[in-house]
């Protein structure tokens, strides 16, 4: 019988994902560093970044291309996306001319990882819109059973492009503001964290509010956590503070705290929702429904608990009761809401 313990293919796909910005990362450093000692080209970070490039776009290709109902309209735009992708690369030039070096460079790195970014979002909406929006979307969900996306997994696939834009944002804001005013550089730094956390916070809620069972205390924790996390930009300036006290004996230590407590506050506003977002609801076997065990859907509508086997409706665990034909309804609810059809 297929249990719950069992990983389905899509979740496992899912957590490969978790093993790309390390990859990506890992081929940057020593891309540049292998450019640098045999001379590959005659600029490293384009050369590290080339590679960066083709080695994230490959992977996200190669790791869901069967979860895709690919059609000549989805197949034609992924290319365009893809030579798009490389030829920003390839030529190099930045959006706006700058004297300095390493704005200059700042600004092309930015460019960059903020295109891969822009690129895995943009082709998880054109490969699976029908998951997110349309009144069509039942022939698009259960076409293929065997290589089936879910909503989830695909609000999760956009939002896994915010590891590379958010970054390629920052240094691409620092680049423009560097260039076109003379704010100092605490200032620079606050407006380049706050702008990357108005657009992590606003895709984060804009991706899942519709997965949300909305009540009072949840949406004043979600606030409190989303102030949190836009204030956190400004500790910036009590670094500025410190700096300007040298008698104050702070340590670099704290300093440092400072310097990166904004990305601290991204972690926990991307953990503290996803905690408090959570739903209580069971998780289902993954797979071609028609070849799975449905008796595994008969569970306890309070803790989940299989119902397989009982003589009467009546959970073990916790006590909960109904009847037959209530506990069966109860799955095949669940069946609909998780499995083929998503959010409304």
């Amino acid at each position: 019988m297929l249990g719950l313990v069992l990983m389905s293919d899509r979740l496992c796909r899912l957590q490969m994902m978790i093993a790309l910005p390390y990859g990506v990362t890992s081929a940057f450093w020593l891309s540049g560093a292998l450019c640098d000692d045999f001379k590959l080209s005659k600029d490293s970070l384009q050369f590290a970044c080339l590679i960066g490039t083709l080695i994230a776009s490959l992977t996200v290709l190669s790791v869901w291309r069967r979860y895709v109902r690919w059609s000549g309209m989805r197949a034609s735009c992924t290319a365009a996306l893809t030579v798009l992708l490389v030829a920003q690369v390839v030529i190099w030039k930045p959006i706006w001319a700058t004297a300095q070096c390493a704005v200059e460079d700042y600004q092309k790195f930015g460019q960059s990882s903020s295109c891969v970014g822009l690129w895995m979002g943009i082709c998880a909406m054109i490969w699976w819109a029908a998951y997110l929006v349309g009144d069509w979307r039942r022939k698009e969900v259960v076409s293929n059973w065997r290589y089936r996306m879910n909503h989830d997994c695909v609000r999760l696939m956009i939002a896994w492009s915010l590891v590379f834009l958010l970054p390629g944002l920052f240094f691409l804001g620092l680049a423009s503001l560097e260039v076109f005013t003379t704010l100092s550089e605490e200032s620079e730094y606050v407006l380049c964290y706050l702008f990357c956390t108005m657009v992590a916070s606003l895709t984060w809620l804009a991706l899942w509010r519709r997965q949300i069972a909305w009540q009072r205390k949840t949406m004043i924790l979600t606030a409190i956590l989303l102030l949190f996390f836009l204030a956190s930009s400004t500790t910036v300036f009590l670094v500025a503070g410190i700096n300007t006290q040298p008698s104050a004996g702070t340590s670099v230590l704290y300093r440092t705290f400072l310097w990166t407590s904004p990305l601290f506050a991204a972690a926990l506003w991307f953990a503290g929702t996803a905690w408090l977002w959570r739903s209580k609801r069971i998780d289902l076997p993954e797979g071609n429904l028609a070849e799975s065990d449905l008796t595994d859907l008969v569970r306890c509508g309070e803790c989940g608990y299989s119902l397989v086997g009982l003589r009467e409706v009546r959970c073990p665990e916790c006590g909960w009761q109904s009847t037959v034909d209530d506990a069966v309804r109860r799955g095949m609810d669940v069946v609909i809401e998780l499995s083929v059809l998503p959010a409304a």
